[in-house]
């Protein structure tokens, strides 16, 4: 047998000098496409890929970008390794921003004056041509800038192939011109005041909501509920007690300024005085206790953006009658936070994989306020240009092309006005269509698959528990720019999801009804039963996406981006629910970011239907990583393989997770955390038609460990038998079986490693008083270990059956098919499902049979779907192929 594995390593300038990242790239479009049932494939022996990164995604990238000798888009954006006066940490670092920047990008090595496009002295490491480079070798190179010298760096190479993704953005001057002097600018145009027509049901919503305000008392805005303030100071530490009024003065803040833009709304649509007047009268108001609220250290950063949220809207809508010191006051008030988030933010946000609140929040804010003072004041078109070009360099942060969100489908909810407002405002200023980025023409198949009306998404983050969240997004990115799949998923909303809230009316509603002019998107929508969204390392399996009712819905992570914002540690592990309820599932509750519960029985691999190697999880950190390395879907089984070799390689956090473990007491060395020697972890994974879920995971390690099957649920798991769990909800069950050649132990509790203690008064929320399930199957000390999972799934009137081996080959039969794997460690891995004459599903095997035809596979150790189909044997061969973390960087 001839078995070559490719390593990819650090060394970024040897792919780059001799091009060897090239030749990678080549072989691997060279051996197989996603397409279903491609047919023969190229004769390389290239099946397993190792990845030895210790990350493909930094928390922090401080190296040159692109380093690679390949670029993802055309025009390409640079950016160059900023200069530190010191690290602060694992992942942090002080800047020396003595220094500035410039970039020169040409084809010609020496960098000529007539044939170089040359940038100007930057404070920020970033940089975008924003025109589209010919074909050919290209060379790009900065200079660190002081006292007037630049120093150039050494050039670094990079080529142009004609298949990079076409997106040339406008340059900053471009969209600087076409701002203007008029006000306002934000919510519209002055043309449009008395002109904006909403649906009846929403204006309905804005007059009950701010009609019933005008003139009365306006609401405290600082928490000051003296019983639960009298009981949480006896209950809490100092530093958790201030935490917890600060939070909650927050959350009375940004109530208020969305109320506050829901009067503005109602003044344009209307053109009604008194609207205009309220706005006033509220911005005078909340001017007031912001003072206060700083004065008594309940400052947060969401507090304030929404104080300057509604000092920017009364700005923008009521500037001609503002007095002049009020305007005065603003532009000063606006102007000195803008600077102080310019300094605070400059250098990180280019640098740091996902910076939460900045992409949640800070960047729009900070955007909208350069915009709004254009003309008003010098500082503010520097401000709307690093704003902008670090738009066009980095966003969207939680994905790549695929439409991903990789801290989590909750953690989309928050960032989605951002991600909708922003383009939606760029586009109006430019007429360049921002949402024309692969990411917003995949992000509506992305959330049919993983975020299905009446389910629970896929659910590897923080506070994904409860049905869908992303239908308003959806929606009114349809209206903007339709497309196949957002028309799939509203009319999915109107058939299943019920009444739409209707609490409040947001930026995205109000900007999706001023349509924008730019292309209908023509994309198909083409729903198989399995989708790959690679870039996150997301999978998901359905039976009947059509019908959430009958629904299995199988969820699977790996992911190149490890753990990064509100991800958890989770590579290799799966969800499973039926009808939209959660079976075998992730447990644990959000009752902080970083406590004891949700260290140790949230976000930890243990909380996670995933493996422990010697009772270990996964890094904290993005260094914690995973992958899809394989995928293939067709009408009646889908398969994925997720490659998590490199996710249990020590104990490393991220600096912010160190810093809140320090807050609340949490112990290091009690947290599970560590390097086993592990070398391989890869699980293959298959759902079929009748909603059958196999897993095959293949061990190795350095030295002999224990090996750990995690399962989890929310409701109660039973021993139906030796190796067999069962858990139901109110309408669904699953039956899990695990096998395996060696001995191995089980133990069921419905204790949490550390309970889940309500310290924030969240537990109505979290439904904190439900118990939840944990089910380990271990196998102690070994090298390498096999275990073969199959989990059936149905309604409450459905058999499953207690399956047995049988046969001579102790084969395991399901209705028609048949389920084998190799679980002997000192033999090559291997399984095979089959549904006799029909389909199969086989890893490690040579030479097929079905229906009498023969199939000898081109590639060693690859996947191989085979299929009749009028009497002709149809095959799809899949080997390892990298994510785009791995080529382009």
């Amino acid at each position: 047998m001839i078995f070559i594995v490719v390593i990819v390593t650090n060394s970024k300038r040897k792919y780059m000098k001799d091009n060897c990242l090239k030749v990678l790239v080549l072989c691997l479009f060279l051996l197989v496409s996603y397409s279903d049932f491609a047919g023969a494939q190229s004769q390389n022996n290239e099946a397993v890929i190792e990845i030895e990164k210790e990350e493909l995604l930094p928390v922090y990238r401080m190296d040159p970008f692109p380093s690679s000798g390949v670029v993802m888009y055309n025009s390409p954006s640079f950016v160059c390794q900023p200069k530190i006066k010191k690290p602060k940490g694992l992942d942090t670092f002080v800047f020396d921003y003595s220094y500035q920047y410039m970039f020169r990008i040409s084809q010609d090595e020496s960098f000529p004056a007539d044939n170089t496009i040359l940038s100007d002295t930057l404070d920020w490491t970033i940089f975008n041509t924003h025109r589209k480079l010919h074909k050919g070798q290209w060379y790009w190179q900065y200079a660190y800038v002081k006292n007037n010298e630049a120093v150039w760096q050494e050039s670094i190479g990079f080529e142009i192939t004609g298949e990079e993704v076409a997106f040339v953005s406008p340059s900053v001057d471009q969209i600087i011109s076409k701002i203007g002097n008029e006000h306002p600018r934000i919510f519209g145009d002055k043309s449009q005041i008395g002109n904006i027509h909403l649906p009846a049901e929403m204006l309905d919503v804005l007059h009950r909501h701010v009609d019933r305000t005008i003139g009365k008392p306006l609401p405290a805005l600082i928490y000051a509920d003296k019983k639960v303030m009298t009981s949480k100071r006896k209950e809490l530490s100092a530093e958790r007690y201030q935490m917890f009024i600060t939070k909650r003065t927050r959350d009375k803040c940004k109530d208020f300024a969305a109320k506050n833009s829901e009067v503005v709304m109602l003044y344009f649509i209307t053109g009604d005085k008194k609207y205009l007047d309220e706005a006033l009268r509220r911005y005078r108001y909340f001017n007031q206790v912001y003072q206060e609220i700083l004065a008594i250290n309940q400052y947060n950063d969401f507090t304030e953006v929404a104080f300057h949220t509604v000092m920017a809207d009364v700005f923008d809508i009521a500037y001609d009658y503002l007095s002049d010191d009020e305007r005065s006051d603003i532009v000063a008030a606006i102007s000195k936070s803008q600077e102080h988030i310019y300094h605070q933010t400059l250098h990180k946000p280019g640098h740091v994989l996902h910076d939460s609140h900045f992409w949640q929040i800070e960047l729009r804010s900070f955007f909208q306020n350069a915009l709004l003072l254009i003309n008003h004041t010098p500082k503010a078109k520097k401000w709307l240009a690093y704003a902008y070009e670090l738009y066009v360099v980095r966003a969207p942060t939680g994905g790549g092309k695929d439409g991903g969100w990789a801290p989590g489908n909750k953690y989309f909810g928050a960032n989605a006005e951002t991600l909708f407002v922003l383009p939606y405002l760029l586009t109006k200023i430019s007429d360049f269509d921002f949402f024309s980025k692969p990411w917003y023409r995949s992000v509506s198949e992305y959330l049919a698959y993983t975020s299905p009306i009446a389910h629970v998404s896929s659910n590897f983050g923080d506070g994904t528990d409860a049905k869908e969240n992303m239908y308003p997004f959806v929606e009114a990115l349809h209206r903007i720019k339709p497309d196949a799949y957002a028309e799939y998923y509203v009319s999915q909303y109107k058939k299943y999801g019920g009444k739409r809230r209707s609490s409040k009316i947001s930026k995205i509603d109000w900007y999706s009804y001023q349509p924008l002019n730019i292309k209908k998107d023509n994309k198909k929508a083409v729903l198989s039963q399995a989708k790959l969204f690679k870039d996150v390392g997301t999978v998901a399996m359905h039976t009947n996406l059509y019908n959430p009712n009958k629904n299995v819905m199988l969820a699977f992570r790996s992911s190149p981006y490890g753990v990064v914002g509100h991800s958890h540690a989770a590579q290799n592990a799966f969800n499973i629910q039926f009808g939209g309820e959660p079976l075998f599932f992730r447990t644990g509750y959000y009752t902080s970011w970083a406590d004891l519960h949700s260290l140790h029985s949230y976000r930890h691999t243990r909380a996670h239907n995933s493996i422990l190697v010697d009772g270990l999880g996964q890094n904290f950190h993005s260094s914690g990583y995973g992958w899809i390395a394989r995928f293939i879907s067709s009408d009646r089984i889908s398969y994925a393989l997720g490659d998590a070799s490199r996710a249990y390689s020590g104990t490393l956090y991220r600096d912010a997770i160190k810093k809140m473990m320090k807050k609340y007491d949490v112990d290091e060395t009690e947290l599970g955390l560590g390097d086993p020697g592990l070398k391989t972890f890869r699980r293959h994974i298959s759902m079929i038609e009748e909603g059958v879920v196999m897993i095959y995971d293949v061990l190795e390690a350095n030295h002999p460990v224990d090996w750990t099957f995690v399962a989890n649920s929310r409701e109660e798991i039973l021993t139906k038998q030796a190796n067999a769990w069962y858990c139901k909800s109110e309408k669904s069950q699953a039956l899990m079986q695990i096998f395996n050649k060696s001995d191995f132990t089980r133990s069921i509790t419905d204790q949490f490693y550390s309970p889940a203690i309500d310290w924030q008064g969240k537990a109505k929320k979290l439904n904190m008083l439900k118990d939840c399930w944990h089910a380990k199957a271990k196998i102690e000390k070994s090298t390498k270990a096999r275990f073969l999972t199959l989990i059936q799934v149905g309604d409450l009137s459905k058999e499953l059956k207690i399956l047995e081996p049988s046969g001579k080959n102790r084969d395991l039969i399901i209705k028609d098919w048949i389920i084998k794997a190799e679980l002997d460690v000192d033999k090559a891995p291997s399984f095979l499902i089959e549904k006799k004459d029909k389909i199969s599903l086989s890893y490690g095997y040579n030479i097929l049979k079905l229906d009498g035809h023969i199939y000898k596979v081109n590639v060693e150790n690859s996947t191989v779907l085979l299929k009749m189909e009028n009497g002709k044997m149809l095959s799809n061969e899949s080997v390892d192929e990298l994510p785009d973390a791995a080529i382009y960087y």
